[in-house]
């Protein structure tokens, strides 16, 4: 398709970015397309472009470090002859990141790593548009830097629009020579960022709306590069002539060895094929990232009778869930199917694919396949025939839950949750842990479900003391305060979230709770919880079919984890193991109340040691000590 004249290259001498001299972008040149980024904003297909079908993506892969906002716009956005609409979709433009204020005797910084070649020069442009009215000229100023060298040493967006929702961009020319080496051989991070000045002003804080980087071709006049095969240039060109000879070699070897491989398929029992068919389809074998169950659209709009609502179970902020049998299947699934005239699923359709085909545990959802075909996106699941946790307790016509059974429930989602938060090394923070994402089997086992909004946090040997700066995504009643002020993730945001879904069980009321006649508005649960456990109240609120059928043992141990779930900070708050210990501690002791015989390493705890009994009831006793008692009492090897 055509591109519109001077949209990139311009002839003009752009600034060559930590040199003092010029760079001359003639018009004729070529550009690969590396990065494209709606910085602050969600993914914009092509579709939704400026008629150009170019695809923006989000900037959450590439931020690094420091802690951000997402600013949307408050002003109308207009563009100026200088800079056309089709130069970037209104959609760039009314959203921003800007750095959170650190105080006056503070400077903060926010940056974006991208991996590139090297030995190449990069066009960088960047969108700014100043979104927040009552702001003058020099009323926001802030430094921009590429590589750690000066791009912008006082950018005033104001100066160069002179009004507010008036997009400008800037174009900088970069030597990926001079940045740092990046772990794969031959490649190179190209660092963006954006730095603040020390100010008593909020809005000197840095802004950035939008970013692309385009590769320029070498002095060849191509993209590729000197080493396409990833050999560094630190090699002597011996050692670069003996790996060609030995990838060579390789080749000339493995072409007899891949016809004789054939050539034995080729002579393989047909039986044998049924036999390995069998084990393919029985084995949970782990999925790489890659995963391909793919199920065609005309086979699921067979089993929901071309999604018909007479099979409809549900609706959720994803879509419609349906309940349908596939061919040859003799059980019924359950299958969800994003809303089509939204575009806002895309991210959280492609999260589930690719946390679900690595994870297999007892308590998370089975994914057993996906469809993405005619802009359909839907995926398909074990069907959960007791459904959400949420329709088992308040709002329903189900018959209330015995309380040892809601216990159990508890107990298997916090299994589930501490898989995702050490069962690899890298952690999995689900980030909407609620009550309606805790689904239910034929046998009342609990299965967390819906992965849309994880995150991969950081390694897990380190997980509760390091962070993953991102936007607030969740939902209200569930949300961690420190996450919410702070933008700071981590897997203890999903044990507060857990601590609500607690006193959910214990209850029966939503996070949120309806006003009644002496109150103001509706309020949180899990401020009404905790201020009735510190004034001796918490018997008031519970659910009055548990009235007289709680343990007081056991009820002081769910309680105090429950409290501690809900603390203000991840660090006062326990591990998601430390909580499973307390809530198998209490179904213990109320299985031991109804007089019910032990099993297990459970009783060895309740009945024969005492001093771990002991170490546990302490551990409860001093919120001060318990990380330190959490490490005997309860090892990450569990």
């Amino acid at each position: 398709m055509s591109m519109p004249q001077n949209l990139y290259i311009r002839d003009v001498r752009l600034p060559l970015i930590g040199n003092p001299s010029q760079f001359y972008a003639y018009n004729h040149k070529a550009l690969k397309t590396m990065y494209r980024v709606n910085i602050g904003g969600q993914p914009i297909p092509p579709e939704h472009d400026t008629g150009m079908l170019r695809f923006w993506s989000g900037d959450e892969d590439y931020l690094r470090g420091a802690s951000t906002a997402i600013h949307p716009s408050k002003v109308k956005i207009s563009y100026s002859p200088g800079v056309p609409a089709y130069t970037a979709p209104v959609k760039v433009y009314s959203t921003a990141r800007t750095l959170i204020p650190l105080g006056d005797t503070t400077q903060g910084n926010m940056s974006w790593s991208f991996l590139v070649s090297s030995g190449f020069c990069y066009l960088v442009r960047f969108h700014f548009c100043e979104i927040t009215r009552g702001i003058a000229q020099n009323g926001r100023v802030f430094q921009v830097y590429i590589n750690n060298a000066t791009a912008e040493d006082h950018a005033d967006i104001m100066k160069w629009s002179s009004m507010p929702g008036r997009p400008v961009y800037r174009d900088y020319i970069i030597n990926s020579s001079s940045s740092r080496d990046a772990p794969e051989t031959g490649m190179k991070y190209l660092e963006i960022t954006i730095r603040s000045n020390v100010s008593r002003s909020f809005y000197n804080q840095g802004i950035v709306n939008g970013l692309e980087i385009f590769k320029l071709p070498g002095s060849t006049g191509n993209f590729g590069g000197l080493y396409p095969f990833g050999f560094s240039t630190s090699r002597s060109s011996l050692q670069n002539n003996w790996t060609t000879f030995r990838i060579f070699l390789l080749i000339i070897c493995g072409i007899p060895a891949l016809i004789s491989l054939c050539l034995c398929i080729a002579y393989i029992p047909p039986g044998w094929f049924s036999f390995f068919s069998r084990c393919r389809n029985k084995s949970l074998k782990p999925c790489g990232p890659h995963w391909e169950n793919v199920i065609s659209l005309t086979k699921i709009k067979s089993a929901t009778n071309n999604f018909s609502d007479a099979v409809l179970i549900g609706t959720g902020g994803f879509g419609k869930v349906y309940k349908g049998w596939l061919d040859g299947e003799v059980s019924a699934v359950a299958i969800k199917r994003a809303d089509s005239s939204s575009h806002q699923g895309l991210h959280e359709f492609q999260t589930e694919i690719s946390l679900l085909s690595k994870l297999r545990h007892r308590h998370l959802v089975s994914l057993i396949g996906h469809c993405f075909e005619k802009k359909e996106m839907i995926l398909i699941y074990n069907l959960m025939a007791r459904g959400t946790l949420r329709e088992h307790l308040y709002n329903t016509k189900n018959p209330p839950l015995p309380w040892k059974k809601r216990l159990k429930i508890c107990v298997g989602a916090a299994r589930g949750l501490h898989y995702l938060h050490t069962g690899s090394k890298q952690i999995v923070i689900h980030r909407d842990v609620k009550s309606s994402n805790i689904l239910l089997d034929k046998r009342w086992e609990a299965k967390v479900s819906d992965f849309g909004l994880s995150k991969l946090g950081p390694d897990a040997m380190n997980q509760y003391d390091m962070h993953v700066s991102t936007k607030v995504k969740g939902s209200i009643g569930y949300l961690d305060p420190e996450y919410y002020r702070c933008l700071k993730l981590t897997a203890k945001s999903d044990v507060y979230s857990f601590g609500v879904v607690l006193f959910e069980v214990l209850c029966a009321k939503p996070a949120i709770v309806p006003a009644n006649g002496n109150e103001d508005g509706p309020q949180s649960l899990a401020e009404w919880a905790l201020k009735c456990y510190h004034s001796g109240m918490l018997d008031q609120i519970v659910d009055p079919y548990l009235q007289g059928k709680i343990d007081p043992g056991c009820f002081k141990t769910f309680t105090d984890v429950a409290v501690k779930c809900l603390a203000e900070t991840g660090r006062e708050r326990p591990s998601m193991g430390d909580a499973l210990w307390n809530l198998e501690l209490a179904l213990q002791q109320q299985s031991r109340a109804d007089g019910e015989k032990l099993c297990g390493p459970a009783n060895k705890i309740l009945a024969g040691d005492s001093s771990i009994l002991a170490a546990h009831q302490l551990y409860n006793s001093d919120k001060n000590i318990g990380a330190e008692f959490s490490e005997i009492i309860h090892p990450s090897a569990r």
